[in-house]
């Protein structure tokens, strides 16, 4: 596991640091954005995230915690992923059932192709960042095999254009600013000292193609796994999860 930052996120970092304080505004906007309804497709790695990684984030929650106290909300386990690639971009309106049936049917067995000819892989993931919108991250390394699929991913007919965004798993969101410039720069020295923090290694032997309904996954409305190297931890290629009912919340099913 590094020691030292992961370069994406010092940048984000440096992007921080370079204010005074967060922009009341924009974490107002990023709060609404998290509440109002998103449907979208997404395809994430080895979900849900697995103990030893989970024990990770929840060391850096109590430093989040520490830090800021309820002056960051920060997300149960259930809404915790690492993405590989989005799909479909959020949207404020469903797909409609056709709509759905047609776009799984198309993308699904190419996944599950792509999945079976990629060896099983790893991503560490070392570091927690704040970036200027309040959004709470801890940092993946931008590995050669996930950039090769995700370059894979992005030649599917149909699928969003790729960005460029380095690996990464938000464990929460800052809700207001700090107050000053001192509070700022206390509680920022206080999280960054957590910029090279271990957390994991996420072994990556499955992927799973979720439709949700919140850009924070408590509400995915169907899910398919894909094993990568043709086995996952719960079977062989892709297999449909099961469609869940739109009002349906992820954790029900865990």
């Amino acid at each position: 596991m590094a020691t030292s930052p992961l370069p994406g996120c010092e940048s984000l970092w440096q992007e921080t640091l370079s204010m005074a304080d967060f922009d009341a505004e924009a974490l107002a906007h990023e709060r609404d954005r998290n509440a109002r309804p998103a449907y979208g497709l997404t395809l994430v790695a080895s979900y849900p995230l697995p103990e030893g990684i989970l024990a990770g984030i929840e060391r850096l929650r109590q430093v989040c915690r520490q830090a800021l106290g309820d002056g960051v909300t920060l997300y149960d386990d259930d809404h915790l992923h690492l993405t590989v690639y989005s799909l479909l971009r959020s949207r404020p309106v469903p797909l409609s059932d056709a709509e759905l049936e047609a776009t799984w049917s198309r993308w699904l067995p190419r996944l599950g192709e792509l999945g079976a000819r990629v060896p099983p892989f790893e991503v560490p993931l070392c570091g927690l960042s704040v970036a200027r919108n309040g959004a709470v991250l801890v940092c993946g390394a931008a590995t050669d095999r996930l950039a090769r699929l995700q370059r894979q991913v992005s030649h599917l007919p149909g699928v969003a254009a790729r960005r460029d965004i380095p690996p990464h798993v938000t464990i929460g969101q800052v809700r207001r600013p700090c107050g000053s410039a001192d509070a700022f720069a206390r509680a920022m020295a206080a999280l960054r000292r957590q910029v090279a923090a271990p957390v994991g290694t996420l072994r990556v032997d499955e992927l799973v193609m979720l439709y949700y309904r919140s850009r924070l996954l408590d509400g995915v409305v169907r899910s398919a796994v894909i094993g990568v190297g043709g086995v996952g931890r719960r079977g062989r290629g892709a297999r449909e999860q099961g469609s869940r009912g739109a009002g349906e919340q992820r954790g029900a099913g865990r």
